[in-house]
This record gives C-alpha cells, structure tokens and sequence, in this order.
C-alpha cells in the first residue's frame, strides 16, 4: 500500500511539472529549456525532480580528430549528455570530467565525474534517460594515467574522445 501511495505521488509530481502550476516549483520540480537554462530555481533542494523539457534536441556530437591526453569540449556553460574516451595505449587509467574553460596542467584536480579506463579500452560517462549534467563554466575531458581521479597525469595515456553535449 505504501508502495503504490509513493508511485501515485510521484505521477503526481511529474503531472504538476508539465503543467507548469506554481506548486510545482513549491515542490522543488523545475523544468530546464532547450538551452539548458533552468526556469525556476528548485525548492525541494534534498530531492528534486528535474524533467527535461527537449530531451536531447539540439544536441552536438563532438570527436576528436587526433589521439590526445585530454579534449575541450565546450569554453562555456553547458549540459552533458554522454562522453566517451577510448585508450590507444596499454595504459590503464581514468576519463574524468571537468567543469573547467580548459585543460588544465597536470597536477590536482576537482572531477565532477569519473570512469575506469581500462588498457586499450572504452568507457563512458552518460547521463542517457536522465537529466543532462549542468556544467556552469566549461566541458574537460581528461584522460589520466594517475592512481586516482584526483590527479591528472598526461603524456602517458592517448585517447579519442567523442561525446554529446549541448
């Protein structure tokens, strides 16, 4: 019973934010535009529902044209939808996601995401049938040979990116 009473709210919820009422920005529901600009700035800070108002339209495929360490995929705010790293070497490693305007220089960083990226192999980070990942300043991926996702090691492991961002 409790159960169904949860699932009853949540269509609830979902209902509220595609009629765009008042109460659901009261209830923490906003809707973000094409652009990725969000409407409303949520309320319900400890679980909010975000729907997605164009899911995926406008979305730009981005591949690097060369092997490289790391890739700018975007100088400015932006939403991520998915980015995949696959390694030419037999380096394993990791591909980490940056909210950075551009590479940076080996050292310590801040990943807002991170994967394992096996030796000779592919991963990915996707947000695909989720909201897209808001990146406030900027979209760096980095593929690092260091022992964490913390630290960003380059000149070791080469990779081709690709990814959707918008």
């Amino acid at each position: 019973m409790r159960a169904m009473k949860g699932i009853v709210a949540l269509a609830l919820l979902a209902f509220i934010a595609f009629s765009g009422s008042a109460s659901a920005q009261s209830a923490g529901i906003y809707q973000r535009s094409s652009s990725g600009v969000a409407n409303t700035t949520p309320v319900g800070i400890d679980n909010p529902l975000y729907v997605q108002s164009s899911a995926g339209a406008g979305l730009t495929p981005i591949a690097s044209g060369v092997a490289e360490g790391s890739h700018l995929f975007k100088a400015s705010s932006a939403e991520v939808w998915s980015i995949a790293a696959t390694n030419l070497t037999g380096t394993a490693g990791f591909l980490v996601l940056l909210n950075a305007l551009s590479v940076p220089g080996d050292g310590a960083i801040t990943p807002l995401a991170c994967g394992v990226l096996p030796a000779n192999g592919t991963t990915s980070i996707s947000y695909g049938g989720q909201p897209s990942a808001l990146f406030g300043t900027g979209i760096v991926a980095v593929a690092t040979s260091a022992v964490s996702c913390f630290t960003k090691t380059t000149g070791v492991i080469t990779a081709l990116f690709s990814g959707s961002v918008q």
